[in-house]
């Protein structure tokens, strides 16, 4: 009976080792390789949906990031287009000058004669009539008006400057001074002929004259001495051309 006693005290913790020991190799022999492969498949599915999450928004994306890219293209298209009919429509003239406009104006319904039409259209026409009356102010004056350098040297061309600057204004000597130094390598003799008339006419001591002198001078003495510089100077305008800068320069100092 004491055997057996002792026997049955013991079973207990004998057997509770045994199952301890069986329950470890079959959890470690089933039930972590279980657990892996659930958790791994877990993974796999969680991977798997971020890929098709990815997918879907990139294939979302697409095709607005195609909007876009045509968008652009057509926005940059029509700029292309803009451009173009901007610089077409500036090479294309006017189908009507400044000067016809001011002669169509205050005519009713428009009408207006072929002469004032011709005369608004040329220039020449108008400025051929002063000079014909002999008015040579009026010629310069409306030449001077239209702030066209090659207009004001072409009436040049028409008249010699010896008699001529002495009979005009010291205002149209002043505008002549100031434009005829403008594109000296056209028509340089004529300019240099008038321009050392002119600025001989020019009175110092203008009312009209003096503001405006210094400046005038100054610019074109500038105009002279590039035009020199430049080598473009025609070898039978050179000694003129000396002789004007050093007038001009006499002046403005």
């Amino acid at each position: 009976r004491g055997a057996a006693a002792a026997v049955a005290k013991d079973l207990p913790k004998a057997a509770a080792g045994a199952v301890a020991e069986a329950f470890r190799g079959s959890f470690q022999a089933m039930l972590l390789p279980a657990i892996d492969a659930g958790l791994r498949q877990m993974m796999e599915q969680v991977g798997s949906g971020i890929d098709r999450g990815v997918a879907a928004a990139a294939a979302s994306a697409a095709p607005a990031a195609a909007a876009v890219s045509r968008l652009e293209a057509a926005a940059d298209a029509l700029q292309a287009s803009a451009s173009a009919a901007a610089a077409a429509a500036a090479s294309v003239p006017p189908a009507v000058s400044p000067s016809a406009e001011s002669a169509l104006a205050g005519k009713p319904g428009g009408a207006v004669s072929l002469a004032s039409l011709e005369q608004s259209l040329d220039p020449s026409i108008e400025l051929r009539g002063f000079l014909e009356r002999s008015d040579f102010e009026g010629a310069f004056n409306r030449a001077l008006s239209l702030s066209d350098v090659d207009t004001v040297a072409w009436l040049c061309t028409q008249v010699a400057p010896s008699g001529v600057a002495s009979r005009l204004s010291q205002g149209v000597l002043l505008s002549l001074t100031q434009q005829l130094g403008y594109n000296l390598e056209k028509h340089t003799s004529t300019k240099l002929e008038w321009l050392q008339e002119v600025v001989m006419a020019l009175d110092t001591r203008s009312p009209t004259v003096v503001p405006h002198l210094g400046p005038v001078l100054s610019g074109l003495y500038g105009q002279l001495t590039t035009f020199q510089r430049s080598g473009e100077c025609p070898p039978s305008a050179l000694s003129k051309l000396t002789l004007v800068a050093h007038v001009v320069n006499s002046l403005k100092n």
